[in-house]
């Protein structure tokens, strides 16, 4: 019993540290000059890639270039309700891009929202300055900064949840 309540106390302890860490205020880090470079230059790709794409007349979403069988399993999965999402990585000739100092995370997603028009889902997603009401409790804060034509300018405060089992 001694033994097991050491346990819990060490785990208890560990997690109190853990979430003083996260809960830390971090200083906004300084972006390197190569850093955003090679940032640049993944997005210049990403995008020549995207408009090459739709000049050939492949599909516009995702889901449609996937190979049959899977894309029957994505669409299935669509219409039970679920968020469908993958990893992407845009390539140089073939050779992944060197980010200097940070990290680029390239996903993408679909949903199928029900009755829902273009429109309503373009002005529920553009809505940033109330993100953190419609997202809550993972959005604590959003606020849109600026606006020019499709380019946005945000804001926003993430917060981290964890979840513990003790058994």
């Amino acid at each position: 019993m001694k033994m097991r309540q050491s346990i819990c106390f060490s785990v208890l302890a560990l997690i109190l540290m853990l979430l003083a860490a996260v809960a830390s205020p971090v200083a906004a880090a300084e972006l390197k000059s190569n850093t955003v470079q090679a940032f640049d230059r993944y997005t210049r790709l990403t995008e020549e890639r995207i408009n090459g794409e739709l000049r050939d007349g492949r599909p516009f979403l995702w889901v449609d270039v996937m190979p049959e069988g899977r894309r029957g399993t994505l669409y299935s999965r669509l219409r039970q309700g679920q968020i469908v999402m993958d990893r992407l990585e845009t390539r140089e000739n073939g050779r992944e891009i060197d980010v200097p100092d940070g990290l680029i995370h390239h996903w993408i997603g679909i949903v199928f929202i029900p009755g829902a028009t273009l429109q309503q889902t373009v002005t529920l997603l553009q809505d940033y300055n109330n993100h953190y009401k419609i997202y809550k409790p993972e959005v604590i804060g959003s606020k849109l900064l600026g606006r020019d034509g499709n380019n946005f300018e945000i804001e926003g405060i993430h917060q981290m949840t964890f979840s513990f089992l003790f058994v």
